[in-house]
């Protein structure tokens, strides 16, 4: 007989239908950890009983009832996660052309009084800026779609005023913001105004004079915006098309679109002698100038050509007389042939006589003559040099030789100084060894100019007083290395004539050493009635200064080392300036 199943079968509707969803005690599986709670589920499920996609909920500190399950084998548990909130980010919403800008034309002007950081007038720029929260320079409005807010920059432009996201207010920025666009810059000022109009603003006593307008005038228009609008998912971008195609081209492949365009007219140039046609370049247009005729002689214009002719005159308008000159006059020499030249190029001949530029100066930066024995030079160096009537020397036919090597540095460069080329590496072995460097250019008519620079090594002399009272001659010091380094050193020649201001006292004695290449001072002088001899034997009797009596002392400099004559006075002396010398 048919029965009811409700009537017959009781259904355990509390219990999940897999009952090892839940654990025994019918209540999540649990732990006091995470692993503690997975453990639960492994001992009390065997692993012939689990299956992949086996599902159980646990809880442990810090969550309750949360679902597990073996998803890939059944040995590890892993949380089963469900997400209810729809992923917004994943969906496009819309784009921005960054850096186009559609306002007006006027311009406002901040005046801003009685605050030492801010006083001064800031002008709006033609676009919209603001500071992000990393303090980056961005184009455009915060947030997007919010407030437009032009930046204001002042005269000098050193300091602008801009709209922060990070503090929500103006902030003063010490830099130019046109020009730091993408970049960091701080703030030295914050301003408690988050308004995007200026007018009435006072702050902390001081008052903001806002004139001019941002709604008045014509239409400015920085760019071309590429983006046009959003349709659901779709973006929908301008096409790139070029208006002129015979003089700029678009083309594209899959990777790129390609604009390119005929190659522009730079500048236009003179070429030969004479008088200029071409004058200037005025943005795209090459302006010449006009020829005009003067006196007898016209200028007409027949189809492509320009005609030159004279009305009247003799013998065509130019000089068909005498020739050759036979004195010099002005410009013209004698023996200048005359004929075929008009009266203008005779006057302009003997009148404007052309001025041959010269070197006035060449010199290589950082070394001067003399130098010291054992020096040396190499790498990149700054050359200058100057002329007179620059304007006779032809561009970009500067050279700059080694003439002591015999090779070039540069070769047809830039006639503006200064210019900078790679020099042979040089140490100066010996005294008197030289380098020489020459500047070479051309003048307008070809013609060559120079001017060399010579660099000299030389030994230095030293010089000194060591002050010892008492008796003369008593304690006169010995010649030695330390005392000549530790002396006063003077890197000239000493092959002649020496002028040393000595400004001793009567308890100094006098020293000085020359190189011993150097030969023997003779004579000393202070002036015209106080003078002698240098030599003879070492006494408090004899020569101010006896023959030097350490000769051939090895003196060892930072740049090199060589034997010194040492010439110490025979006694205490005070004198002011001695020159020491030959007779």
């Amino acid at each position: 007989m048919a029965i009811n199943l409700s009537d017959n079968l009781k259904i355990n509707v509390g219990n999940p239908i897999d009952s090892r969803y839940l654990s025994s005690g019918n209540t999540a599986y649990s732990g006091t950890t995470l692993t503690a709670a997975k453990n639960a589920v492994t001992t009390a499920i065997s692993i012939s009983q689990r299956y992949i996609g086996l599902t159980v909920l646990l809880s442990y500190t810090g969550a309750t009832n949360v679902e597990y399950w073996f998803k890939d084998d059944v040995n590890t548990l892993i949380e089963k996660k469900y997400d209810t909130n729809i992923p917004q980010s994943d969906y496009l919403t819309g784009a921005t052309n960054l850096g186009y800008f559609c306002g007006c034309t006027g311009v406002q002007r901040l005046e801003i009084l009685g605050t030492a950081a801010c006083d001064g007038c800031y002008y709006s720029e033609f676009n919209n800026y603001y500071i992000d929260c990393t303090d980056i320079v961005r184009l455009g409005e915060y947030p997007h779609r919010g407030y437009e807010r032009r930046a204001y920059v002042n005269t000098p432009r050193s300091n602008s005023w801009i709209f922060s996201a990070c503090h929500g207010t103006w902030v003063l920025t010490p830099n130019d913001v046109v020009t730091s666009v993408g970049s960091n810059v701080g703030c030295s000022f914050i301003s408690v105004f988050p308004n995007s109009s200026w007018s009435g603003y006072v702050f902390s006593g001081a008052s903001v004079c806002a004139t001019g307008s941002l709604t008045t005038g014509g239409t400015c228009i920085y760019g071309a915006p590429i983006y046009n609008r959003t349709e659901c998912q779709d973006l929908h971008l301008r096409t790139l098309l070029s208006a002129t195609p015979n003089t700029m081209s678009v083309c594209y492949d899959d990777d790129f679109v390609y604009v390119s365009g005929v190659t522009s007219v730079i500048n236009g140039a003179n070429v030969g002698t004479g008088q200029a046609v071409f004058k200037q370049k005025t943005g795209t247009t090459l302006q010449f100038r006009t020829l005009v005729g003067s006196g007898s002689t016209v200028v007409t214009t027949s189809g492509n050509n320009l005609v030159i002719s004279s009305t009247g005159g003799t013998g065509g308008g130019t000089y068909n007389l005498a020739t050759p000159a036979t004195v010099t006059v002005g410009g013209v020499t004698a023996g200048t042939p005359l004929t075929g030249l008009t009266s203008f190029e005779l006057f302009q001949k003997m009148l404007v006589v052309y001025q041959a530029p010269t070197f006035s100066s060449f010199s290589i930066g950082g070394i001067t003559s003399p130098v010291e024995v054992g020096c040396s030079i190499s790498g990149s160096k700054s050359f200058s040099w100057a002329f007179t009537n620059p304007s006779n020397v032809s561009g970009n036919t500067m050279c700059i030789l080694d003439i002591t090597s015999g090779g070039t540095l540069a070769t047809n460069i830039s006639t503006t100084s200064p210019q900078s080329a790679t020099i042979v590496s040089k140490t100066f072995n010996s005294c008197g060894e030289t380098q020489i460097w020459r500047g070479c250019a051309k003048n307008t008519c070809g013609g060559l100019l120079g001017l060399s620079q010579t660099i000299t090594a030389l030994l230095p002399y030293y010089w000194g007083v060591c002050t010892c009272p008492g008796p003369a001659g008593v304690g006169r010091p010995a010649g030695t290395c330390a005392m000549v380094i530790g002396g006063n050193k003077v890197l000239a020649s000493s092959a002649t004539d020496i002028t040393i201001s000595f400004n001793s006292t009567s308890d100094d004695y006098l020293w000085f050493a020359v190189p011993s290449s150097v030969c023997f001072k003779t004579c000393w002088c202070c002036n015209s009635s106080l003078y002698g001899a240098i030599g003879g034997a070492v006494s408090a009797g004899g020569n101010l200064f006896p023959a030097p009596d350490y000769t051939d002392i090895s003196v060892t400099s930072a740049c090199s080392t060589s034997t010194y004559d040492i010439y110490i006075s025979n006694k205490q002396s005070g004198v002011a300036t001695l020159k020491m010398g030959y007779a």
